[in-house]
């Protein structure tokens, strides 16, 4: 019993959740690290076992992760080290006989989403366990009014239950709302589970910060606008690359974008025969992109997303007159890239698998243009989409790769941006690139249109890339004579409200408790009196 800090640190992505079905999406989340340590507290109030999930995505190289506690001390135990004094023991399993319920893996809108659209695509995922799911008993309200789930929009395959729609009646603009889903299994047994989202201005595809990643190069590197860093795939190369502006300098012959000079990284070509002391060197030039997209589509990888590039393919090339934009999979051995740019037709595609099909919009050589790629492999049929400047070239999928999990989803936690096996590449220089969560309609990327000097807007999903508040820190901290608790606050976009719940089951909703004015609160008594799990919510 009691408080326990948990860290975690490790070389890639962790998620770990604590809860009655730490599975599911409602139960708390502890920890969302992108690599390097991290701590959560959490407060125990009786002994006893605790499910608790980790989640740890590993990119390339060495793999490592830890788990320990730490006591006020700072000391470290790993968990489930038997030898050390205070350690916290694990197990692998429940004890046997153990009957595990049905729990929502996926939700979309989901917890604690913010700048939601006001009429928002639901999609919920429920998984069979010990137990197997009604799908005639599934209810859902929101904000405690019915809502009509249209008829085939439940579907089950296997274990799996879904629920896909997009609903008719219109959010309040810019408020909390509640979701609330019930279902029974096939013994009877009724389940709830509740969370809150919260809406924005937009009536467009659901999250209006689904921009999850956003580089512009303006600052002659490798920042991101939004998300995390782009990353050299072999940074003793770095001074092979080349930033610079259109019709400048080095780059005064380059192509400005609509009579604009602009801002833009060179990916150069390299030829197949220059090595150094570790070997051909153009194997070890692209970019490494983590997208922090979690999986999606009912898979363990990123199924649904769209990629947005403002590029130009250069003068220097290989003789097959290709140009590599990314490889997806396998990275530790990556082999040939997973989407091309074709120089004698002017189209994208990749050989059996996505036609390098001709329509009314191509790229030329030496020509600037907006390439889109919108990708839902869990679609009925799975969807590939291709554009060039806002027009749609081709969106089906042939082959072996028309399916969840395939060649054309995403790895986590990054891809590797024009990367090629077999150096079929072009000079490519780069003004903006983009990456964001799900797949966009045609009409969203039909108003995107063709390449701006300035960048790829946000405004079709109702938001500027660059508007991203600096991240919420808490401190804690407790008086020397009372049992009062203050959170301290930095950072982050109130207004803030201080929320608890009484357990860690998925079924327990979060009650506001109050706003939080200034840069604190104090919940008074709280090591004392009636306990509980708190947290702080914002915009």
């Amino acid at each position: 019993m009691g408080s326990y800090l948990i860290g975690t640190v490790s070389d890639g992505s962790v998620r770990i959740r604590i809860g009655g079905d730490p599975r599911d999406v409602t139960a708390l989340r502890l920890i969302d690290s992108y690599g390097g340590a991290a701590t959560a507290s959490v407060i125990v109030q009786q002994a006893g076992i605790y499910p608790v999930r980790v989640l740890w995505a590993h990119g390339t190289g060495a793999a490592n992760i830890e788990l320990w506690t730490q006591d006020a001390s700072g000391n470290k135990v790993l968990v489930n080290d038997r030898a050390a004094a205070g350690g916290v023991k694990s197990y692998a399993q429940r004890t046997a006989g153990f009957q595990a319920v049905a729990y929502l893996s996926q939700a979309s809108p989901g917890p604690g989403d913010q700048e939601v659209s006001r009429r928002p695509k639901i999609d919920l995922v429920i998984n069979d366990d010990s137990t197997i799911v009604n799908p005639s008993s599934i209810k859902l309200s929101i904000n405690d009014f019915a809502v009509t789930i249209p008829n085939g929009a439940v579907t089950k395959l296997g274990k799996v239950t879904t629920i896909k729609f997009d609903l008719a009646q219109l959010l309040p603009a810019t408020s909390l709302q509640k979701l609330k889903l019930e279902f029974t299994d096939t013994a009877g047994q009724t389940y709830t589970r509740e969370y809150s989202f919260t809406t924005g201005k937009s009536t467009g595809v659901n999250l209006l910060n689904a921009v999850k990643g956003y580089w512009t190069f303006d600052k002659g590197n490798l920042k991101a606008s939004v998300g995390r860093d782009l990353e050299f795939v072999d940074p003793s190369l770095t001074s092979r690359y080349k930033f610079g502006v259109t019709g400048q300098g080095d780059l005064a012959s380059l192509p400005l974008i609509n009579g604009k000079p602009a801002k833009v990284i060179l990916v150069p070509y390299v030829p197949s025969d220059e090595t150094d002391a570790q070997g051909p060197i153009y194997k070890r030039l692209g970019l490494r992109m983590k997208h922090d997209i979690a999986p999606n589509g009912g898979g363990q990888k990123v199924n649904q997303y769209t990629i947005i590039l403002d590029l130009l393919w250069g003068e220097n090339f290989a003789p097959v007159n290709y140009g590599a934009l990314w490889q997806l999979h396998d990275l530790d051995n990556p082999g040939d890239s997973d989407m091309y740019w074709q120089g004698s037709s002017g189209h994208y595609g990749k050989s059996n698998a996505s036609d390098y099909v001709p329509g009314t919009a191509k790229q030329d050589r030496n020509q600037w243009a907006r390439v889109a790629f919108a990708v839902d492999l869990a679609a009925n049929p799975p969807i590939l989409a291709k554009y060039i400047n806002g027009i749609k070239n081709w969106d089906q999928i042939i082959g072996t790769r028309g399916h969840v999990d395939s060649e054309f989803a995403m790895s986590i936690p990054e891809i590797i941006l024009f990367g090629d096996s077999d150096n079929e590449q072009s000079d490519a220089y780069v003004n903006a690139i983009q990456v964001r969560e799900g797949r966009i309609s045609d009409e969203e990327v039909a108003a995107l249109g063709g390449p701006d000097a300035a960048g790829i807007s946000a405004a079709s999903i109702g938001a500027g890339a660059s508007s991203v508040p600096t991240p919420l820190k808490l401190s804690l901290s407790r008086g020397a004579t009372s049992n009062d608790l203050t959170i301290g606050l930095i950072g982050g976009q109130g207004p803030f409200t201080l929320q608890r719940r009484a357990s860690l089951d998925p079924g327990t909703a979060w009650q506001d408790v109050g706003p939080v004015s200034g840069n604190s609160v104090t919940i008074s008594n709280a090591f004392a009196g009636a306990q509980g799990y708190y947290r702080v919510r914002g915009q």
